[in-house]
């Protein structure tokens, strides 16, 4: 059964869903990418709550997602610099996240618990990408920069993955000294990071779909 907060989430996450088909490319390069991760994203979430209620093990959809969201969203990035050293280091990433991801999958988690490890990773290259493209982005002077669909789609993932990553080791430190709170504080912490990234997510797609170019 949907919780509250869970019915506040979905009922962001597919608005936000729909708003990336109204976006237009122009003003967002490699739209493809970013809806491509929210569609999985979905099907990653519906799987694991029929695995939960066939009281199966629920984490396998995690294995997949999280390396292809990674993946995605590298692609996304470099549709969105003309920096070639930019490009160049995105796709140099790519087999080294890939590698930690499978060496750490199959010899820690076993395929089994969630890979919070392999995610935590992803966070933390995602944050490192994002501010490069946030260092050299053009602001330009048509728009004020919180109507540019870009630097605020940008600005949302940077918030969620750089939350998440800072996070994780205050919730290690935690979980050892009170497993409850620590277990509480996880999920407002994720619930309000969540929230931030799709209201900010569907800001950005309005504005998209919104530019005359």
């Amino acid at each position: 059964m949907f919780s509250t907060s869970d019915l506040i989430y979905y009922a962001l996450y597919l608005p936000c869903l729909f708003l990336s088909f109204r976006a237009k490319e122009s003003s967002v390069h490699g739209l493809f990418f970013l809806r491509f991760v929210l569609c999985f994203g979905l099907v990653t979430e519906m799987a694991v709550l029929v695995l939960r209620g066939l009281h199966r093990e629920e984490n396998g959809p995690y294995y997949l997602y999280i390396p292809a969201e990674y993946v995605c969203l590298v692609l996304f990035y470099s549709r969105n610099t003309s920096s070639r050293k930019i490009k160049k280091v995105l796709a140099a990433s790519v087999p080294v996240y890939l590698l930690a991801a499978l060496l750490l999958s199959a010899f820690h988690y076993h395929f089994v618990s969630y890979p919070s490890v392999v995610y935590n990773i992803s966070c933390f290259f995602n944050s490192i990408w994002i501010s490069l493209l946030l260092f050299n982005f053009d602001t330009g002077a048509e728009k004020e920069i919180w109507k540019q669909p870009l630097f605020i789609i940008l600005s949302a993932l940077l918030i969620f993955f750089a939350g998440i990553f800072f996070f994780n080791p205050a919730y290690a430190t935690v979980q050892k000294k009170d497993p409850v709170l620590a277990t509480n504080l996880r999920v407002y912490v994720n619930t309000v990071l969540n929230y931030i990234l799709y209201i900010l997510l569907a800001y950005g797609f309005i504005c998209s779909a919104r530019t005359t170019k």
